[in-house]
């Protein structure tokens, strides 16, 4: 009997792991604001916990990004280049929000800032943005 038992949790706790995990939200592909509210209560609580403190840093930002509410995304990326000052990501994407507050000149020295710790094959890629950039920035 007690054999049978063990058997039966054995073959019972692969399916139990399974319907256990959580989706983790992911910030590239959320589609609703509901979904975009989902991935920020789950990257504070990471967060929170001290738990991929960059990475979520990162995503809240996008997140906000995606909200359109600017100012709360530029507070998040300027926390993640407090935390790793070489961070290209944060700068383009911080500078894409000062961009589209129309701050000109902030927008150039993150742009500028990104281009110089490694970003330049991104913004080089998107053709308009280059654009801006040699006519406004002279980059």
């Amino acid at each position: 009997m007690k054999i049978k038992l063990l058997l039966f949790f054995i073959a019972i706790l692969p399916l139990t792991r399974v319907s256990a995990q959580v989706k983790t939200p992911n910030t590239c592909t959320d589609k609703t604001k509901a979904e975009v509210m989902t991935s920020i209560v789950f990257y504070k609580q990471k967060l929170l916990k001290g738990s991929k403190v960059q990475l979520s840093t990162y995503k809240l930002g996008m997140c906000y990004y995606k909200l359109n509410m600017l100012d709360t995304s530029i507070y998040y990326f300027d926390k993640l280049i407090a935390l790793n000052p070489k961070y290209p990501a944060a700068y383009s994407n911080r500078g894409l929000c000062k961009l589209l507050s129309k701050n000109k000149t902030g927008a150039c020295q993150d742009f500028s800032l990104s281009i110089k710790n490694g970003e330049d094959h991104k913004i080089v890629n998107n053709k308009k943005l280059s654009e801006w950039l040699k006519t406004e920035c002279s980059l």
